[in-house]
């Protein structure tokens, strides 16, 4: 609406520049003078111009939001994506603590173990690999420790959703 009743308001003007120009010639003791009738057309030129730098000025500024919108939010998402898999370590350590038989406080430093050790490296598998090393006595299969790291992930992203 803001645009078409700018280009409306535009068009006035360059109308009446017109208007009044061509008026001099029936006005006493003034003619009409192409060169006012230019510079009338060039002020409302300009005009536009001005308007159309403006214009794309407020359109860039919304894309720098936009792009800084989409950085929050990829950052918020990696965020929970973080906490989750935290949250999903811990689950998993308590569950392996169990099958390991720990008491409180060694089952909190084995807890502490498992989430330390998903920074050794990108991904799930450092995670596994400990799990897998300290549940070789227990015969739980790889599939198993699979299922339970997928069964406990999506618990995990539930709580932060």
């Amino acid at each position: 609406m803001k645009i078409y009743f700018f280009y409306l308001l535009i068009s006035y003007f360059f109308f009446i520049a017109i208007f009044l120009e061509l008026a001099h010639i029936i006005i006493p003791e003034r003619g009409f003078e192409i060169e006012d009738l230019g510079g009338n057309i060039v002020g409302v030129v300009i005009s536009l111009i001005i308007f159309l730098i403006f214009k794309l000025r407020k359109k860039m500024d919304s894309f720098k939001d936009r792009e800084k919108n989409f950085e929050k939010k990829f950052a918020h998402d990696e965020e929970l994506q973080f906490k989750a898999s935290a949250r999903r370590n811990k689950y998993l350590g308590q569950w392996a603590s169990q099958i390991l038989s720990y008491d409180s406080e060694k089952e909190k430093e084995y807890i502490q173990s498992v989430i330390k050790a998903d920074f050794e490296e990108a991904g799930d598998e450092d995670v596994f690999r400990k799990l897998k090393v300290d549940l070789k006595d227990y015969n739980i299969s790889d599939e198993e420790i699979r299922k339970k790291m997928s069964e406990l992930n999506e618990k995990a992203k539930s709580e932060f959703i």
